[in-house]
This record gives C-alpha cells, structure tokens and sequence, in this order.
C-alpha cells in the first residue's frame, strides 16, 4: 500500500492543465504512476483523476514507483495516441 497518496495535495503538483490537451504532474517517489494488481487507488493517476472529477486522463509517459519527476496525461484518447 501507498499512504504517502493521500498525504500529497495534487493540486500543488500539477502544472501546465490549462493546455487543451494535457496535464503536466510531478511526481513524488515512492508512487506507482499507474494502477497495479493489488491497489487501484493509491496512484498518481487516481489522485490526479479525482481532482478532474469529469474527465477521464490517459497516460502517456510512465515512472518507475521510487523514481520522481514529470507525468504527462492526455485528456483524450486522441491526444494520447
């Protein structure tokens, strides 16, 4: 598990979301970027979700869970591809 997810407030750590297309996230080490078989919430893309409550976000680039530094998700599907 991952309790470091909610100590975290996202909003600080996401920059660049006003572009139509994606959402620019630093993250922290010690957090898987997507989710894995035994958790489904404590994530980068969850947390980033829940504050884009009416979007859905795509993943475009992923980091290894202790290494830090810049996400990039899209806001569509096309922009992911």
């Amino acid at each position: 598990r991952y309790p470091l997810a909610h100590t975290v407030v996202w909003e600080s750590r996401i920059f660049y979301s006003n572009t139509s297309n994606y959402v620019f996230v630093n993250k922290i080490a010690g957090l898987p970027t997507v989710p894995t078989v035994d958790n489904l919430r404590e994530n980068v893309l969850n947390q980033v979700e829940s504050i884009y409550s009416s979007n859905k976000l795509f993943v475009t680039t992923r980091i290894d869970s202790c290494t830090s530094g810049i996400l990039i998700f899209a806001k569509s599907s096309q922009a992911a591809a």
